[in-house]
């Protein structure tokens, strides 16, 4: 018998084109990479008075929304975040 019928649950719930949109898949699931921005972009917010705007770039799936919802968790309590998507490219090759 394999290890089919063990991992196909696990497999299934795995979905890297999706980012973790909900607080407790974020509390479940979100692993800070050595490389994260989050820890550096509250520092700056923090540190700022005037509205602030910061441009994160990469490739599809590389984690860029979920990075953003793990920052917009940690600010909850002491800021006003408003999320805007742009879905004009999605599905485009």
């Amino acid at each position: 018998m394999s290890n089919t019928k063990f991992w196909k649950p696990a497999y299934q719930l795995f979905k890297p084109e999706e980012p973790l949109n909900k607080p407790e898949d974020l509390r479940d699931f979100y692993v800070q990479r050595a490389n994260s921005p989050v820890d550096s972009l509250i520092t700056s917010l923090e540190m700022e008075d005037d509205p602030a705007k910061f441009l994160l770039a990469g490739h599809r799936g590389g984690g860029k929304t979920t990075e953003l919802r793990w920052l917009q968790q940690q600010l909850i309590i002491t800021s006003k975040v408003v999320t805007l998507t742009n879905n004009l490219n999605k599905n485009k090759i």
